[in-house]
């Protein structure tokens, strides 16, 4: 624009130049340059709010100053941007305060608490998101649910409420929503999805009470309806209601606007998360790159967040290795380019996973150990027993049992904390492993020569195994295993029909959702089994023990499980 610009080459000449400044001088000048952009860049002014709030904050001028703080908190929203926003709305806040004390307007209040919240969703931190979100839906006339008696009592009701709209109609309510509604319907909603990886007691309690509050409009006229129908899909699914959250999956593709992104995307991960946890697995596409491009784009990264843990949970199960180091890629641009934390937690639980599924023992102890320093530091516990599980697994195959005890003791306590309703996603994780571990030990103990005390051990095994068989066909990742186990429990019990019979449903579920490196397992345990010399049976299916070991053993060479194969050369049959 051939203008003039004056640079100082050093920050100190900067400096002193400034501090010489006489005091009233330097805020007409602030002020003088704030009022020259507004009127030079009238057209482009939103990229240069930040700049506006630096400069009449400088000039004293409080009102101009809250404005552009306000504005440039809303455009870092908009470009997802989370850490400026975060700075401009709370410096916003605290200057509002400042001026008004205990007068502040209380509508003015709930806007700044609201940006704050949108902001601490956004950088993936939970329970400060939470704290704000509680406070202006509170403020809004739309409080969270009550735990203790009075909660259950409405939380009953409302469920039932649910199933009445869902078996017979949905309610035909005329009222139309206003634009202060529609606002907070969708901080409920964010609020809800934060209670993912803090507090699923309450989680269960707010799903049934937002539909509440959706059902008190007219349907037709809320525009996110199908973006809410379909993650409420998505919740009961993680609950174990799977009927229920294919028949909402259902009802929000009536409501869904092919046009609309979010509700594309909302769509998307409802029916891959429902997929996955039913055992479909073939019906989950390929990952569309460009939709969690797009998803990242508009901020809404929890969506981008879970369609990449739906494949990639898929891709461990399966043993595809390649398939899995696309979605890992993908989560490390999501967290480097946003700065979204439980992007990192995900893709290292995904590592985890893969190296105990691979037995890379050491590295999964490893990475579960950065999973748990992460968690701890967003007081994200969830994560923290799904990271303590898996590692307690990797400590019982290395044979520190001590190890495994205690990792396994630390994630039962976060267990516990829960009280009733734990995603399973989370807890299958942690019973699975749990299961593991027991049933490993007692093994070990049976195999000593002195294995008195047995009976409290086996009480424990069938115990963490019934609690794990319970959710096999709510969730699918971890049929195959469970069933294997279970089959294996079986046998140590000399209960020799059951365990085939286990074994006969887990290579079934092997084969249909093409978990390889369970169903090479599970081939490996029953061609083990046939061989020894109690067993009285010589086959299964009319399949022999050794070619059960040659189908362990063509699988362990296709993924490259050394471990396994070694395994099975200790056996010293020529397969």
């Amino acid at each position: 624009m051939e203008e003039l610009e004056y640079l100082f080459k050093h920050a100190l000449a900067q400096e002193t130049a400034y501090e010489s400044t006489l005091i009233y001088q330097r805020k007409r000048l602030h002020k003088k340059v704030a009022q020259a952009i507004e009127k030079i860049f009238t057209h482009r002014l939103h990229e240069f709010y930040g700049m506006l709030a630096f400069h009449y904050s400088r000039a004293e001028d409080i009102e101009k100053t809250e404005e552009y703080m306000i504005k440039a908190g809303e455009e870092a929203l908009r470009a997802s941007a989370s850490n400026e926003a975060l700075h401009y709305f709370q410096e916003a806040l605290q200057l509002f305060l400042d001026k008004y004390g205990d007068d502040a307007n209380p509508e003015k209040l709930a806007i700044f608490e609201k940006n704050i919240a949108l902001a601490f969703y956004n950088k993936a931190k939970w329970a400060e998101a939470l704290e704000y979100f509680a406070v202006v839906l509170k403020r809004w006339d739309y409080p969270l649910p009550q735990k203790g008696f009075i909660g259950k009592i409405r939380l009953a009701w409302d469920w039932g409420v649910i199933l009445m709209a869902i078996l017979w109609r949905f309610p035909k309510n005329k009222k139309l929503p206003k634009d202060h509604d529609n606002e907070a319907l969708d901080l409920f909603f964010k609020a809800g999805m934060s209670q993912t990886f803090v507090d699923n007691d309450m989680q269960f309690l707010m799903l049934p009470m937002w539909f509440r509050y959706l059902k008190k409009f007219n349907l037709s006229k809320i525009p996110k309806l199908s973006l809410y129908l379909s993650v409420l899909s998505a919740g009961c699914n993680s609950y174990g209601y799977l009927w229920l959250g294919k028949r909402l999956l259902h009802i929000s593709k009536k409501y869904c606007n092919n046009n609309d992104l979010s509700c594309k995307i909302s769509y998307t991960f409802s029916q891959d998360l429902l997929n996955l946890h039913h055992g479909n697995w073939s019906k989950i596409g390929r990952l569309d790159k460009d939709l969690i491009s797009e998803s990242e784009r508009v901020g809404d990264f929890f969506y981008a967040n879970i369609i990449l843990w739906t494949h990639g949970l898929q891709k461990v199960k399966q043993g595809d290795k390649r398939a899995l180091k696309l979605v890992i890629e993908q989560y490390s641009e999501l967290e480097e380019s946003y700065d979204y934390v439980q992007a990192a937690i995900n893709a290292h639980l995904l590592k985890a996973d893969h190296l105990i599924e691979r037995r890379a023992l050491v590295e999964a102890v490893s990475e579960s150990e950065k999973i748990i320093v992460l968690a701890q530091e967003r007081e994200n516990e969830l994560n923290e027993m799904m990271a303590l599980s898996i590692k307690a697994e990797a400590q019982q195959l290395t044979g520190d049992t001590e190890g495994a005890n205690r990792s396994i003791s630390q994630a039962s306590e976060i267990r516990n904390k829960q009280s009733t309703f734990v995603h399973v996603v989370f807890l299958c994780r942690y019973l699975t492993a749990r299961f593991f571990i027991k049933i490993h030990q007692l093994e070990d103990t049976l195999s000593t020569v002195n294995s008195s005390g047995t009976k409290n051990i086996r009480k424990e095994v069938i115990k963490s195994g019934k609690e794990a068989v319970r959710y096999v066909y709510k969730y699918a990742p971890i049929r195959t295993k469970t069933m294997r186990l279970m089959g294996l429990y079986y046998w140590l019990a000399n209960k020799q029909l059951k365990a085939f019979k286990w074994w006969d449903k887990a290579i079934q579920e092997g084969e249909h959702l093409g978990a390889y490196p369970d169903l090479s397992r599970t081939y490996f345990e029953v061609g083990k089994r046939l061989l020894e010399p109690r067993s009285k049976y010589r086959d299964l299916n009319g399949i022999s023990a050794k070619d059960y070991l040659k189908k362990a053993r063509v699988l362990f060479a296709k993924m490259e499980l050394q471990w396994d194969i070694d395994e099975l050369e200790k056996i010293g049959l020529d397969v």
